[in-house]
């Protein structure tokens, strides 16, 4: 697992994203159960 701290937020089918407000960035994290 690993965090990408990302903007624009892109989310993907099997990632987890969480919008971090009022910095209008994003914690996407990686690896819930899917090979990277």
């Amino acid at each position: 697992m690993k965090l990408i701290f990302e903007k624009p937020v892109i989310i993907m089918p099997d990632d987890v994203c969480v919008l971090l407000k009022p910095e209008s960035n994003s914690v996407r994290i990686i690896g819930s159960g899917t090979p990277q």
